[in-house]
């Protein structure tokens, strides 16, 4: 899949209905320069408009729930 995608919890291990927080929008093709930062693929701000002009690759996200209950 590509493109930038927001990720919810729609149900719990035994397949429950349940309601969670959203994620912002990740962009599997496209990081952000937050992205980029927190991945170790730059380091500060001045990188950021060449290393998206130069990124070919594809990204995945790892994203935490912490459940309320």
């Amino acid at each position: 899949m590509q493109g930038a995608y927001q990720v919810r919890v729609v149900k719990d291990e035994a397949g429950n209905a349940v309601t969670s927080q959203v994620t912002r929008s990740l962009d599997s093709y496209r990081p952000t320069c937050e992205d980029l930062k927190a991945g170790g693929y730059i380091e500060n701000d001045s990188q950021c408009s060449a290393a998206q002009a130069n990124y070919h690759g594809h990204v995945s996200y790892k994203v935490t729930f912490q459940r309320t209950y």
